[in-house]
């Protein structure tokens, strides 16, 4: 497993189920964040001997699996939150702490920010992906700093070099006018 620093001192002071049990109640707001899949992925070998643990992973597996890839609906949301929670409560009560489902369930932090960030990068791989594939083209602006966005518009005649690289091929020094 690859671990970073953070996670590697965490596991000099905590059992295997305690950090597994850490990293799930602080990335529960994040189910796509690594940690959380790999934490998620730990729990039927950390909490063997715990069939309700257990259950509770197949049940939420079931859920978020019947999407097929498809976002999920606010219905398996919510059922995936309720069994994340009641797992955890149960995880913790092995551990020696004591956590109500709706206290898990209800009190997850995560900043609308991060979502914005992870919308952003997903969309960015997406688009990067579709390019490397062949199936968008990308398009490239060059103009001067400080020219105005549809520099090139403002020009009234066709031989136009409005675009440093336009002036540069038609050997004009010139801007449009």
């Amino acid at each position: 497993i690859h671990r970073n620093a953070f996670e590697s001192s965490l596991l000099v002071h905590f059992s295997t189920d305690s950090w597994v049990f850490g990293m799930l109640m602080s990335r529960r707001a994040a189910w796509i964040s690594q940690d959380f899949v790999t934490a998620f992925n730990f729990i039927d070998v950390v909490f063997y001997k715990n069939q309700e643990v257990r259950s509770k992973r197949r049940q939420m597996l079931d859920v978020l699996a019947s999407s097929q890839g498809a976002d999920l609906s606010n219905e398996q949301v919510e059922k995936s939150k309720d069994l994340l929670a009641e797992m955890l409560a149960k995880m913790g009560s092995e551990l020696g702490y004591e956590f109500q489902h709706t206290e898990i369930k209800n009190t997850g932090y995560y900043p609308k920010w991060h979502e914005r960030l992870d919308q952003a990068a997903f969309a960015l791989r997406a688009k990067g992906l579709e390019i490397l594939e062949g199936k968008a083209n990308i398009g490239v602006v060059i103009r001067n700093e400080g020219q105005p966005a549809g520099g090139a518009a403002n020009c009234r005649t066709d031989n136009c070099a409005a675009t440093p690289l336009r002036r540069l091929i038609s050997g004009k020094d010139r801007a449009c006018r």
